[in-house]
């Protein structure tokens, strides 16, 4: 991964560097991912890579507080997304990345993640809008974001099938549980995020974050926002188990064996994931240094 971002000349700041190195990119997979081949595994960590070296960009001034700076870096990006030269030395990191990522992988799955992308990209651009305007994100508002942020949408779920060398089909996709199981899966590795980004983002210039959101709209302290951040969590796992459950009885009599095994191993990586994100920000030292007790009794 680190020749990849070198040869790209993607990090080259010291301070830059060492932000990368305590994000842990190979950790953060391997958990997410421990059965991944060695082609899909490079995959994987080129894909995390990048997404924390554009993350240093997008979530910082002037990009996360000004849309039309926001607009400038994404522009070049969804260029590339659209099949368009990279113009930008992240967009050319994002081409090549992408390549190895969507290599040989079915239509559907494409045009999933590639849409998941598209609005986990824009997401920052949402964020700018609101401190530009002197507003904040309510909580329908961050709730409903959720599914356009990095923990809160497709694309982890998607990698699932990449790293298991799988592409489900539509019919699987669009079964009522599948909907529900993949939502909520999402929604927990984006809500754990959240719980452990408390100690490192600032209320006051970062947004999106359901503890602060909650914190904010309803008047209450971080401790008792970041339990009802855990208690959301929490409910998704719950949500999860269930849908997991109406998945495999929705599965019998409508696709092949095959076809069911792949889905079955599918609904088992999200699980795999969820776990793995969780054991990713105990583990990482880019979440390191918390408060005394602040890792103790968090998630039932």
């Amino acid at each position: 991964m680190w020749e990849w971002i070198d040869k790209h000349q993607l990090c080259s700041g010291a301070a830059e560097r060492q932000r990368m190195r305590a994000a842990e990119s190979v950790l953060c997979m391997a958990l997410y991912h421990p059965t991944a081949d060695a082609f899909r595994f490079e995959g994987l960590c080129r894909w995390l890579g990048w997404s924390f070296l554009i993350d240093d960009v997008i979530d910082n001034p002037p990009v996360s507080t000004d849309p039309r700076a926001a607009a400038e870096v994404l522009q070049p990006l969804m260029a590339v997304l659209d099949g368009q030269k990279a113009t930008t030395t992240l967009a050319r990191g994002l081409a090549d990345m992408w390549a190895h990522v969507t290599e040989g992988r079915s239509p559907g799955w494409l045009a999933e993640f590639t849409n998941a992308t598209r609005r986990w990209l824009w997401a920052p651009y949402a964020h700018a809008a609101y401190v530009a305007s002197g507003q904040h994100p309510t909580f329908a508002d961050y709730r409903a974001s959720m599914h356009s942020d990095v923990g809160g949408n497709l694309i982890p779920m998607a990698l699932c099938e990449y790293a298991a060398g799988l592409d489900l089909p539509a019919p699987v996709r669009n079964l009522p549980a599948w909907i529900v199981m993949r939502r909520a899966a999402s929604d927990h590795m984006g809500l754990v995020n959240d719980v452990y980004s408390t100690h490192i983002e600032d209320p006051r210039t970062w947004y999106f974050n359901m503890a602060f959101v909650l914190a904010r709209q309803y008047g209450i302290d971080m401790a008792e926002a970041v339990q009802h951040t855990v208690t959301m969590a929490n409910d998704c796992v719950d949500t999860y188990l269930r849908a997991r459950r109406d998945v495999e009885a929705q599965l019998v009599g409508k696709v092949s064996e095959a076809t069911r095994a792949a889905a079955i191993a599918i609904a088992d990586a999200y699980g795999d994931a969820m776990r793995g994100n969780y054991d990713y920000h105990l583990r990482a030292e880019r979440y390191a240094d918390k408060p005394a007790g602040y890792r103790q009794g968090c998630f039932g």
